[in-house]
């Protein structure tokens, strides 16, 4: 366990020197990023309530459940955006919940090659 928190400690100071950002900037928007992450599984997994209807359930949409997480994705993006902005940084947002969201870097970052630039979260 040791040595994943050394891995990590690395990770974070790397990153933090190549983009020029302090720690609690890093864990700033690395939070963030977990909280986009999960709003994007939501999305992915859809918004479905049962409702037992003659001792059987039945899927319903949730309206209500996918307005409000759009609305809560889109003010976090926002967030995201002006953080990148102040910092002089170029952002890649990955909505696929499956692997990280948050990529940075302080060149432009090409669609086509994401991965190059540092992978918050």
């Amino acid at each position: 366990m040791a040595s994943q928190k050394y891995y990590n400690q690395v990770r974070k100071d790397r990153g933090c020197e190549k983009l020029g950002i302090t720690s609690n900037q890093w864990s700033y928007i690395k939070r963030l990023g977990t909280i986009l992450r999960q709003l994007y599984e939501k999305d992915c997994n859809g918004f479905c309530l049962y409702v037992y209807k003659g001792g059987r359930p039945t899927r319903i949409f949730d309206e209500v459940g996918q307005a409000s997480n759009d609305r809560k994705v889109a003010r976090l993006e926002k967030t995201i955006f002006k953080f990148v902005n102040d910092n002089k940084l170029h952002l890649y947002l990955q909505p696929d919940c499956r692997g990280a969201t948050i990529y940075l870097d302080t060149q432009p970052i090409p669609d086509s090659n994401y991965t190059r630039a540092i992978c918050i979260y």
